[in-house]
């Protein structure tokens, strides 16, 4: 008796008004697509996935630029850009991202 191949799982996250689906390489806010550089949303997927822990911005850098030299000023322009595209959400049902000194943390409420 073979066995057939089990369904694939769909990765997607959600929180506050947002979804990702890394698949697609998109961004929705209440179901409108939010436009991301490439490498803003590879950042926003390594936050997503661990969100509330801090990725230290060494992490980031090497997850999002593997085997390449970029500064600082890059990794500082792209979370400028999340932070942009992300706008400004009610803390009972967002998110926020904080840069504590060791790293940076999208936090997600829930309502």
């Amino acid at each position: 008796m073979s066995k057939s191949p089990s369904p694939r799982v769909k990765e997607l996250y959600e929180f506050g008004p947002f979804r990702v689906d890394p698949e697609k390489e998109t961004l929705l806010r209440a179901g409108e697509p939010v436009p991301l550089t490439p490498k803003t949303f590879q950042i926003l997927l390594v936050l997503v996935r661990h969100s509330n822990e801090v990725v230290t911005k060494d992490d980031l850098m090497k997850t999002v630029w593997p085997d390449t030299f970029v500064e600082e000023a890059n990794l500082s322009r792209n979370i400028f850009m999340l932070r942009k595209a992300l706008g400004r959400v009610p803390r009972n049902i967002g998110t926020s991202l904080r840069c504590p000194d060791e790293g940076i943390v999208l936090l997600r409420t829930y309502s």
